[in-house]
């Protein structure tokens, strides 16, 4: 869970589009003890933004989709390690 206030931009919207990426709070937020109260108050969706973020972190910034972005870029195919890190990540993401 990131709070604060997420920019406002194509890229940020597009590697972070998942619920909860980020939990909005103003810079200035002049009652923020009341928002992390209530947010404690719901372990539940804690956990689940926690899941979330975790699971999206693996399957889409790890360094592997990186480097396939680049080998891609120059017109080469990922490695077989790179396929079996991408396997790895995905069963990481089972629980």
């Amino acid at each position: 869970m990131h709070p604060g206030v997420s920019p406002k931009c194509e890229v940020f919207s597009d590697n972070f589009d998942w619920s909860d990426a980020v939990i909005e709070i103003p810079f200035d937020c002049p009652d923020i003890a009341n928002i992390i109260a209530d947010l404690n108050a719901h372990p539940e969706r804690l956990a689940k933004i926690r899941k979330d973020n975790i699971i999206n972190s693996l399957l889409r910034h790890d360094w592997v989709y990186r480097w396939e972005k680049i080998l891609a870029t120059v017109g080469l195919a990922i490695t077989p390690r790179m396929l079996e890190r991408k396997v790895y990540l995905t069963k990481l993401t089972k629980w």
